[in-house]
């Protein structure tokens, strides 16, 4: 299944530099003119339930238009999807956490290249896997990195899919920071803290050398560790008081009150038999608080929400007149970090996000340019900023996996496909 931002093959294209200025009159009519696209698309897939409702946001700066079918739920009585409804964003809780460090930087309190060790001593002497599957290691050839966190490149892996014997040194160091149902967590140990769950990252063997290979991975929620412990307060708090306080984010983080679920989207599954519920609200896991706020995964926003914080990228750090972080940190955020000759399955990385790179090649029916940054959730959300035409964009919906359905690269050619009706 293809996607925006697909985790083992991210992009394969982008547009090329020709048509860049066409694209950007193409884009800026879509956004201030009309959706109508869009809007088809989030029909059909509602008419066809391959998702309950989706809400769609497509925005020039301060002016976002949102588009929005269905119900967040398939029962009687749910409440339409709009721009309030709240859904798990999952990954693309990366990108906040990736402004979060990039506000530390902005402060001089970290920098990119930042040894990690000297915020958490566990990781002072990194040891790589001599091979994969065998538990010998040696020394690593350099340290681990604010950079490398950032990028995925510091030679850690991701929680839930690592072999033997990476896996039993994630689970006896409780890793694991996935919030899919009260089922599932059930069957899982986690850490206590999010400063205890850093410190146990820096004493596992790591993948390969820092800053020599991308690979999905734990990175986030290390820097989140990053966050809270050089910021001084606990990483929810500074997010609230960095971020979502000053953009007026009224309906995002780590818990849904009681008096929000019922804006709360149910969480599906797709199946050969349709859409199975896995995490439907009252009953859900995101009424009780995590046992710490997840920086790889954990938050839950709506598309006004996003859409503010989006925005805030478009602008290059300020909204409605709002400054969250100098123009030059966002810029930074949202270009390409990783070490030299690394790429993430042929494209940049960012801050918390992938970056489209002008060295991919041919244009792509999506349309996107380079310089396009932006990340997706795995239970179907998506979002991404394009500077060059000055464009972004937010899908909010809610089904797993998100690659069941090409449902991100219709959403995104739709908006581009404005071109058509002109």
């Amino acid at each position: 299944m293809r996607s925006v931002f697909n985790r083992r093959a991210i992009l394969g294209g982008i547009a090329t530099a020709s048509g860049s200025l066409l694209l950007s009159r193409i884009v800026l009519a879509a956004a201030s003119e009309g959706t109508d696209r869009v809007n088809s698309i989030l029909k059909e897939y509602v008419v066809k339930k391959k998702i309950a409702g989706a809400v769609a946001v497509v925005g020039t700066h301060d002016s976002p238009k949102f588009v929005s079918s269905g119900h967040i739920a398939l029962v009687s009585g749910a409440a339409n999807a709009d721009p309030d409804s709240l859904w798990r964003i999952y990954s693309l809780t990366k990108l906040v956490t990736g402004a979060a460090a990039m506000l530390l930087i902005e402060d001089g309190k970290l920098a990119l290249d930042t040894p990690i060790a000297e915020i958490f001593p566990t990781f002072g002497s990194p040891k790589v896997l001599v091979e994969p599957g065998t538990s010998q290691t040696r020394p690593a050839k350099s340290a681990i990195t604010v950079r490398h966190l950032m990028t995925h490149t510091s030679g850690l892996v991701g929680s839930m899919v690592p072999e033997p014997p990476l896996s039993t040194f994630y689970a006896d160091r409780k890793l694991n920071v996935s919030r899919v149902s009260l089922e599932d967590d059930a069957r899982v140990h986690h850490q206590t803290s999010l400063l205890a769950y850093a410190a146990a990252a820096g004493t596992v063997p790591l993948a390969f050398d820092p800053g020599t290979q991308w690979s999905y991975s734990i990175s986030s929620d290390v820097l989140g560790g990053v966050i809270e412990k050089v910021s001084g307060m606990p990483f929810e708090h500074f997010l609230e008081t960095r971020i979502f306080h000053p953009l007026g984010m009224i309906d995002t983080g780590f818990t849904v009150s009681a008096d929000k679920l019922i804006r709360f989207a149910t969480n599906y599954q797709v199946t050969s038999e349709g859409l199975k519920a896995i995490d439907a609200p009252p009953h859900t896991i995101f009424a009780e608080p995590p046992p710490f706020p997840y920086p790889s995964s954990g938050l839950v926003s709506s598309a006004r929400d996003f859409a503010r914080f989006m925005g805030m990228l478009l602008g290059e750090g300020a909204l409605s007149g709002s400054r969250v972080m100098a123009a030059q940190t966002a810029r930074v955020m949202m270009s390409n970090l990783l070490p030299a000759g690394v790429k993430a399955s042929g494209q940049g990385w960012g801050a918390g996000g992938s970056v489209l790179l002008t060295s991919t090649g041919s244009a792509t029916s999506l349309g996107m340019t380079p310089g396009t940054y932006g990340w997706e959730g795995s239970a179907g959300t998506v979002a991404w900023v394009d500077r060059a035409t000055g464009i972004y964009a937010v899908l909010m919906t809610q089904y797993m996996p998100s690659a069941a359905y090409n449902f991100h690269a219709d959403f995104t050619a739709a908006i581009f496909a404005e071109l058509s009706k002109r």
